[in-house]
């Protein structure tokens, strides 16, 4: 998962990932983590900072989800179905995100979909 600080995958980004071969795992409070590349938003926190994004996903039911409170919680933005799913504008979590999950299984937990 790749979160960008404009919208349209503009600005500083940073990649998230799962280090679980089969998922499972995520980052239950972004506040710790911040845009790493160069561009406008560098150094920013990740939290409640991310416009765009873009995912890899490793199976046809499995899909990463971002989440407008920390816990996994909250209205939510899903990235599944598709290989390369993307979000040139977040949804529910459009500068409004603090915690991304990988999952390898499929839910549906009323997020906006993308993929």
């Amino acid at each position: 998962m790749v979160l960008y600080y404009n919208t349209g995958y503009g600005g500083s980004h940073t990649t998230i990932h799962s280090t679980t071969p089969n998922g499972g795992e995520g980052v239950y409070d972004l506040s710790g983590y911040t845009f790493q590349s160069s561009g406008a938003g560098q150094g920013q926190s990740l939290k409640n900072n991310a416009a765009s994004a873009k995912a890899r996903i490793w199976g046809i039911d499995s899909s990463v989800t971002v989440y407008f409170n920390s816990g996994y919680a909250g209205p939510c933005d899903k990235f599944h179905k598709t290989e390369y799913p993307v979000a040139w504008q977040l949804s529910n979590t459009y500068n409004e995100n603090a915690s991304v999950y990988f999952r390898n299984s499929p839910v549906n937990q009323g997020c906006v979909n993308f993929g």
